[in-house]
């Protein structure tokens, strides 16, 4: 009976065959897959001549070309049983070259042309986190050729911080756990920039190695920053933002406003404290009515009124000091009796004038305007608190007709 030809996994029982124990973990050997060598040297698929295929992983490195394999397939045990075995017929068979050509192909698209860096690192031992295998993308992301890359250890590429932290991130991945991070590398002229890490375990022959892809986040960063500029930005401008809500308590009468604290002040004090809003002030037709009637006849009657208004508006016309004129006016205070009052002038003409005193005086009081030799009779027509000191006030008087006394 003809001895069965064994194929390598059977041998090495590395189990990553169709259906073997580690191949859901690991992934399936190419060389168990690779059926256009199927039957060479009696194997199955390239189970016997799985040093042409690119990609397998044996004697404690991945096999990345065949030129590298095959240095180290020649002190393998199997291959060596192999050669031994098929004597004459063993050789580089134009079927084998053909493999290889595809194989070299198949490996150098999905390792070289990964969008990705990628590392195989020892995991254990001594050598812990050197570089056994980097394609051309990790290469050019730290400013190296992938061989000065297979010089180095992986702290070698991190900054302090990262370096501290490989060895517990290699620890972790012994442990079965696969790891994403973000970590700072160093490339080969000192630039620093952030990389995310997806790294695991993988266990081949006995020996253990770490599969780490890494991505440089640089632009990502970036717009993470730019973002988080902007949402700090829209929170200040939020902030900045005042709204009045609730009840406000305001008097009655006099229409301030409480505030936080107790104190009371005008509405639009309190307004301008609470909002981002500011006022201007104007006077109301009705004020105006009330106010000064004459002014209002002749902004808003018929235009045969406004006429005669103009007219009298030379009457009018007041003068201002340039210093201000101090004045006694004596107010009717009863049937008989008079009060005395200092005042000053502010502004004076034919028709009447504007005093400041330090009391109030009731509208429709009659007073008597004395300067010098000259008196002049007239009626309180309104009167404020002065803006500049709340002790005085400022009153408006209109004169009678042919009220001048000497």
């Amino acid at each position: 009976m003809k001895k069965k030809n064994k194929n390598c996994w059977e041998v090495k029982g590395c189990g990553r065959e169709l259906g073997g124990k580690n191949a859901k973990e690991l992934g399936v050997c190419p060389a168990a897959i690779y059926k256009r060598l199927d039957g060479v040297h009696g194997g199955k698929n390239a189970g016997r001549v799985c040093w042409v295929v690119a990609g397998t992983m044996c004697a404690v490195r991945i096999q990345g070309t065949f030129a590298r394999e095959y240095k180290d397939c020649a002190e393998c045990d199997f291959y060596k049983s192999v050669k031994e075995e098929e004597s004459q017929y063993f050789g580089m068979t134009r079927a084998l070259e053909e493999a290889l050509l595809e194989s070299e192909n198949r490996y150098r698209m999905l390792f070289e042309c990964a969008g990705d860096a990628i590392f195989i690192l020892d995991a254990e031992g001594e050598k812990a986190g050197q570089i056994v295998a980097a394609n051309r993308v990790a290469a050019e992301m730290h400013g190296y050729t992938v061989d000065e890359l297979l010089a180095l250890n992986i702290i070698d590429l991190d900054t302090q911080d990262a370096a501290q932290e490989a060895p517990v991130r290699i620890q972790r991945m012994l442990k079965g756990e696969w790891i994403k991070a973000e970590v700072s590398h160093r490339k080969k002229d000192g630039t620093i920039f952030p990389v995310e890490i997806n790294a695991g375990l993988l266990e081949l022959g006995g020996y253990k190695y770490v599969l780490a892809f890494d991505r440089d986040i640089t632009e990502r960063k970036m717009a993470e920053q730019e973002r988080e500029k902007l949402i700090h930005e829209l929170q200040d401008a939020l902030a900045k933002i005042k709204m009045l809500r609730g009840l406000i308590p305001m008097c009655a009468w006099c229409k301030k406003i409480r505030d936080d604290s107790g104190y009371w002040e005008k509405v639009e004090t309190y307004i301008q404290d609470h909002s981002d809003a500011s006022f201007t002030h104007g006077i109301c037709p009705e004020c105006l009515k009330k106010q000064d009637p004459l002014a209002y006849e002749q902004v808003f009657g018929d235009e045969k009124e406004a006429e005669g208004f103009k007219r009298e508006r030379r009457g009018f016309e007041r003068a201002r000091f340039a210093k201000p004129l101090d004045c006694v006016l004596s107010v009717n205070s009863g049937e008989s009796e008079k009060a005395l009052l200092s005042a000053t002038v502010e502004n004076i003409s034919d028709e009447g004038m504007c005093v400041r005193i330090d009391r109030p005086l009731e509208k429709g009081r009659k007073v008597t305007f004395s300067h010098g030799k000259e008196n002049r009779t007239g009626i309180v027509r309104w009167q404020e608190k002065d803006d500049r000191d709340n002790k005085t006030y400022r009153v408006g008087i209109q004169f009678l007709r042919n009220s001048t006394n000497r």
